[in-house]
């Protein structure tokens, strides 16, 4: 008779496919002393270790009483399911306290769904050099396998912290080296869908992002590739404060570049495939490579012409401490769309860092800039909480003589 412990999402144990578990136990202690002797199975526990996981932070008044009581009545629930009896033999869970050690033994028809997810890694891990089409099979059915994070039902229970971390940690090399596999083999199909599924998983592992836009890009699919790129670098700098990493800037090299070379160019659709991104409304936000790539050559315009162009900096300040990294994130955003709607058209600006914003204006005199600066500093305090928030604006004439750092 099979039993099958799933411990990957939802935990469940079944016999011949059917769940023996009632849905009102699901979240008893009685259940999660039962999650951690299959966690820690055929190790030696000792009492003490088992009240600190399981209690912490409860005033229990004889701990080890308690924990008798729990494994009895466990002892008993699974003698009702049919996991456990008296002879060790017979059965596929057994339960023993040895010399001060509670001792929990699973049987030869028991099949955790962790062992055989390790298992299939560790032969996959074993083969990719040298049989790929047996690492691909392998890893693709421990992915099967995990069906979300270890114990899920147990978010806050801080015993579990280690063991999830570890099978993530594998969840995740398991899908870089799967993806590896099949780039090799051009299977670029497959690597789309694995991404589908491991992105709900694991959202912010950037190598899986990777693989999977190169993938679009070996499809030929340019606008879902520059789509995605938009959206996943723009996600980690919102959540992390990160900018894309030299990996991801050459994929978006590779996605511009592969776009452009597989168009026929001809002077009737040149200029509107090049403005096809461009609605030409508001003034040009960019990113920071883009700017920096507008400045300078707008430097080098300065070596023939008298310079009437301008770089400013927006630094946005805290007025009080404790300022929420949400609350500095919404003032930026706000600001942001501020300039885009309050600036001409010909003016491009950019986030510099999490608290700052470069500005760029061409074709503008000195005398204009007092202008633009109370504009954006009435309409900031206008739209933006001035109690929370204060902004210092600071401008410096351009010239082919200064370093843009």
């Amino acid at each position: 008779m099979p039993i099958q412990v799933v411990t990957f999402g939802d935990f469940d144990i079944k016999i011949n496919d059917k769940s023996v578990l009632r849905k009102s136990s699901r979240a008893s202690k009685n259940l999660e002393l039962l999650k951690y002797f299959i966690t820690y199975r055929n190790k030696k526990l000792v009492p003490e270790t088992i009240v600190e996981a399981l209690w912490k932070g409860n005033e229990i008044f004889d701990p080890k009483n308690v924990l008798r009581t729990q494994v009895f009545r466990l002892k008993r629930n699974m003698e009702k399911m049919g996991l456990m009896s008296d002879n060790a033999v017979q059965s596929e869970f057994y339960l023993s306290f040895e010399n001060g050690f509670y001792i929990f033994e699973t049987g030869a028809n028991c099949i955790i769904d962790m062992d055989i997810f390790e298992e299939k890694i560790k032969f996959a891990d074993s083969v990719k050099d040298t049989d790929i089409g047996q690492a691909i099979q392998k890893y693709s059915e421990a992915l099967e396998l995990y069906k979300g994070q270890y114990l899920a039902e147990n978010p806050y229970s801080e015993w579990v912290y280690p063991i999830r971390i570890r099978y993530h940690r594998l969840y995740v090399h398991a899908v870089l080296n799967l993806m590896e596999l099949l780039m090799a083999e051009k299977r670029y199909s497959e690597i789309v869908q694995i991404y589908e599924k491991a992105s709900l998983l694991e959202p912010y592992e950037e190598g899986i992002h990777i693989y999977f836009l190169e993938a679009l890009i070996e499809l030929k699919q340019f606008k879902s590739a520059l789509s995605h790129y938009n959206y996943i670098t723009s996600k980690m700098y919102q959540e992390f404060y990160i900018e894309p990493t030299p990996a991801l800037r050459n994929i978006y090299k590779r996605i511009t570049a592969d776009h452009s070379e597989n168009r026929i160019a001809d002077l009737l659709s040149l200029g509107r495939d090049l403005a096809e991104d461009d609605k030409m409304e508001g003034a040009l936000y960019c990113e920071l490579d883009y700017f920096k790539s507008i400045f300078n050559f707008e430097r080098r315009q300065s070596l023939r012409t008298d310079s009437n162009k301008f770089l400013g900096l927006i630094s946005i300040i805290a007025n009080r401490a404790n300022i929420s990294k949400q609350d500095r994130e919404q003032a930026v955003k706000s600001l942001e769309q501020l300039l885009f709607n309050c600036l001409r058209k010909g003016d491009v600006f950019c986030r510099w860092n999490p608290s700052q914003i470069l500005l760029l204006f061409t074709n503008l005199s000195e005398s204009n800039l007092s202008l633009i600066q109370n504009r954006i500093q009435s309409k900031f305090k206008k739209t933006i909480a001035a109690d929370k928030f204060a902004i210092k604006i600071d401008f410096q004439h351009i010239t082919a003589s200064d370093p843009f750092t």
